[in-house]
């Protein structure tokens, strides 16, 4: 039963991102295309899918339930997902843009030397 759920979730997903690419002019597609959540969309939704189960499971754990387990756990996923961006993802990244430019200059620099 939770497999089928999951698959058909899948299943909407794609139907909803293949919908707004076909109508770029639709509301969802506009909504999404705001500067604020394009940016959350390209830095932190890996972070958020990463961090949001344990954070669930940690506030349930302590006690929080009801109908504030949804607000305080988007909160606390979105601060931990922000946190590993600034401290671990961007930090990564530019390590490895900044590590492909010093490979490839010796190469190049090759290339251009005269042959003997």
């Amino acid at each position: 039963m939770v497999n089928g759920r999951i698959s058909g979730c899948r299943l909407l997903s794609a139907v909803v991102v293949a919908a707004m690419d076909m109508c770029p002019q639709s509301w969802p597609s506009r909504l999404l295309s705001v500067p604020a959540l394009a940016w959350v969309g390209r830095n932190l939704s890996y972070g958020m899918s990463l961090w949001h189960h344990p954070v669930v499971r940690l506030l349930s754990d302590l006690g929080v339930d009801g109908d504030w387990l949804l607000p305080a756990g988007v909160t606390a996923a979105v601060a931990a997902a922000l946190v590993s961006y600034v401290l671990v993802e961007r930090p990564l990244l530019r390590r490895d843009r900044f590590r492909r430019l010093r490979v490839r200059r010796p190469v190049v620099a090759a290339a251009r030397s005269p042959v003997a």
